[in-house]
């Protein structure tokens, strides 16, 4: 029995006997038994559907999920996804999102479609924000790049938010923790005109020191302030025409650069190279000269109408994106000193790493959908995107006076010099044509089929100061894919189903900063080149979705096989802090994951998950020693475990007591597999008191005060992951 044959038989063993996905269920105080599971409706095929009857695999949290569990940014809730990891480095637009092995990297396209409320995000810069006033979250994996176009290769996100109300109605919660933490979030919506127009606004702060301590300036080196807000009005124009603005914009400011270096001795102040990169070493020491700094703004307005008809509906969502966001921060090794580089002449300081983004983006996207109540269930679509993205790179030369902001330009003048100046302008253009069709073959047995065309044209043009390369220098590239995806699925029972699907995906390929291609080589680093080619894949899925003991209990099974080519991976090149991209040639991904959940008791609920990847690089030009390596960023595998008990204790009084536990295997950081991090076990856990308008709870997230790196990159970067954190909140309904 091959390798590849003993790992299906093993896992599919060990999947049958271990638990999965998070329950929904009615509460009630006034039923002596169990709940039953409340159904779910999801859009994940862009139109209405039962979550246990879609062809997909999708992790679905209702509002009430989402405050029993305190989500409040996408971390919380990818932590509780199987085969789904986050890491958080760098600077607050920096996450690196990883879905059944495809994973996001720096300066690149995700590796997922976002949306809010229809709304794709035009930069994964977006990502990371504060989640506002959500109505539900949808997690899809597998490639889903048919209907939601380019870089949906790992899987698509959809977030909803609560849409005005009819009555008057709000909300307030304020709360403190470790770490000097303050928040505050506000809601509330209404009518503007009766059975017209309504309205909800909403509003969160967020203050907090920091955890860990810089040993020369004293304070902290992970601070952050976010303020957010959002506004949404929906207007009924028509019987048939209905008009959905929303307006979200964002300010965070924090911390940045947050790393060691391990090749450098910071109690020897010189570098040492005496070990080889550890994964696993967290007794850092912070002592930069400069306190990092980030701020960050996004604005997002969309405008979604929908216009109803006897045979269907037409849809209309244009949107406007624009993202600006800086850093700098200490240039590596992140000390204190002013100690020269060991690489020779050309760096004979220590510096100042910055990198500013200005995107700006314009879209839109008209989709006509055929009523649900037939047979035979279509859609078709067109989407159109503009951005327009800057991006700088600078290092600055330290001379004791702080950070000098840098953007378009260099220092001036009577300012410490700019050692290194990397900027570019991309001027991106895309657009796509997308259909579906889901045929009811019998009343158990669906036949779906979706096919999309994407076409990205990109134009790099450089700055006229920059020092990489030749200034105003201009190259045009174009990435494009026909996306298909086809599906069966099987009705075995009114609690049973299966299905099985074959889909295609891409993430557009992008340009290397002019220059960083030639200092790499220089440098001996192999496979860095001025055009990063796309990312394609194909995926199989095998999935069965059930119902058990009676609606007490869910089961979700899936398995997928995902052939990758040109798997985009990121690379730092210290002496000109360049972020440059390469590609693995190919890659295979195995895995799947199996989920429960159960309403074992009236207020008891119970969850289990297990998801696992085995990557394996089959082909890589640049180095062929390399094959044979697991992929980087990506876990072998995740437990996902959780109980939530709420129970009656006074009249109108409810305890409720929450706890979660993750798991995130063994995994490697790059392609040579130098150094891998252990399995990190997390728990959180949540206690509180609650009645129909106020509610009290205490929480904490890495209870157990694990301490691991959130990221390593090869050559011994580290970047330490969160302590302990806890806290107290209170919130009132009005």
């Amino acid at each position: 029995m091959n390798r590849r044959n003993s790992l299906l038989l093993a896992s599919t063993s060990l999947l049958l006997t271990v638990g999965l996905i998070s329950p929904n269920r009615t509460q009630s105080q006034e039923q002596p038994s169990p709940d039953v599971i409340e159904e779910i409706v999801v859009t994940a095929r862009l139109r209405s559907e039962s979550l246990m009857d879609v062809p997909v695999t999708v992790n679905a949290f209702s509002a009430q999920d989402m405050e029993d569990a305190g989500i409040r940014r996408p971390a919380d809730y990818v932590s509780l996804v199987p085969n789904a990891t986050l890491v958080e480095a760098q600077n607050t637009g920096t996450t690196f999102l990883s879905i059944r092995g495809i994973t996001q990297v720096r300066n690149n396209e995700p590796p997922v479609a976002v949306s809010v409320d229809g709304m794709l995000q035009a930069s994964p810069n977006q990502f990371n924000q504060a989640l506002l006033d959500l109505q539900q979250i949808e997690v899809l994996k597998g490639p889903q790049g048919a209907l939601y176009g380019r870089n949906a290769i790992g899987g698509a996100i959809n977030i909803t938010t609560k849409g005005p109300s009819d009555q008057l109605e709000g909300r307030i919660q304020v709360g403190a923790g470790n770490g000097e933490h303050w928040e505050g979030q506000v809601a509330i919506s209404g009518p503007l005109a009766e059975e017209v127009a309504y309205f909800r606004i909403s509003g969160t702060w967020l203050d907090r020191k920091g955890y860990l301590d810089n040993e020369f300036l004293g304070g902290k080196v992970d601070p952050i302030e976010d303020k957010s807000g959002q506004l949404r009005l929906d207007w009924l124009v028509s019987d048939s025409l209905t008009a959905d603005f929303r307006l979200y914009f964002s300010n965070t400011q924090g911390g940045a650069l947050n790393y060691n270096w391990q090749a450098f001795d910071y109690q020897l102040d010189a570098f040492t190279f005496a070990e080889p990169g550890d994964a696993n070493k967290t007794d850092l020491t912070y002592e930069q000269n400069n306190r990092g700094d980030n701020d960050r703004d996004i604005l997002e307005l969309a405008l979604k109408l929908d216009y109803e008809m006897n045979w269907g509906n037409i849809t209309s969502i244009t949107a406007v994106n624009e993202l600006e966001e800086w850093y700098g921060s200490d240039q590596a090794p992140y000390s204190e000193s002013l100690t020269q580089y060991p690489f020779g002449p050309g760096l004979p300081f220590d510096g100042i790493a910055q990198q500013y983004w200005d995107v700006e983006a314009i879209s839109q996207e008209v989709r006509i959908t055929s009523r649900d109540n037939q047979p035979l269930r279509w859609l078709f679509g067109a989407y159109y995107v503009g951005t327009d993205r800057f991006i700088s790179t600078p290092v600055v030369d330290d001379t004791g006076v702080g950070i000098v902001r840098v953007e378009r330009r260099p220092t001036s003048a009577g300012q410490p010099a700019t050692f290194s100046f990397l900027a570019d302008d991309n001027d991106n253009a895309a657009f796509a044509l997308f259909g579906q069709f889901n045929y009811d073959l019998t009343d158990q047995l669906e036949a779906s089929l979706a096919l999309r065309y994407d076409e990205d044209e990109r134009i790099q043009t450089t700055s006229p100061f920059h020092t990489g390369g030749p200034p105003n220098e201009r190259r045009k590239e174009t990435f494009d894919k026909l996306q298909p995806k086809a599906t069966l699925r099987y009705r075995m029972s009114p609690d049973f189903s299966v299905f099985g699907s074959f889909s295609e995906g891409f993430r557009s390929g992008q340009f290397n900063q002019s220059g960083t291609a030639a200092a790499a080589s220089a440098a001996g680093i192999n496979g860095v080149f001025d055009v990063v080619g796309q990312e394609e894949t194909r995926a199989f899925e095998l999935g069965l979705k059930g119902r058990l003991m009676n609606g007490l209990a869910n089961i979700n099974l899936a398995l997928f096989r995902t052939e990758v080519d040109g798997q985009q991976y990121f690379l730092f090149f210290a002496p000109t802090s360049s972020q440059v991209l390469a590609g693995i040639d190919e890659v295979d991904l195995f895995g799947g994951e199996i989920e429960i959940g159960a309403a074992l008791a009236e207020g008891l609920d119970v969850y289990a998950a297990y998801g696992f990847t085995d990557s394996e690089i089959k082909d890589y030009a640049v180095n062929p020693a390399f094959v044979g390596n697991k992929a980087p960023y990506v876990p072998k595998d995740t437990v996902n475990l959780g109980l939530q008990f709420r129970t009656p204790i006074a009249s109108g009084i409810q305890l409720l007591l929450r706890g979660d536990y993750e798991r995130r295997g063994r995994q490697y950081w790059d392609p040579d597999n130098s150094s891998a991090r252990k399995a990190v076990n997390l728990i959180s856990a949540r206690a509180g008191v609650e009645s129909e308008r106020w509610s009290l709870t205490a929480w904490s997230k890495n209870l157990g005060d694990e301490k691991y790196l959130a990221e390593y990159v090869l050559g011994g970067f580290v970047h330490l992951a969160p302590p302990r954190s806890y806290g107290i909140e209170f919130a009132y309904n009005f």
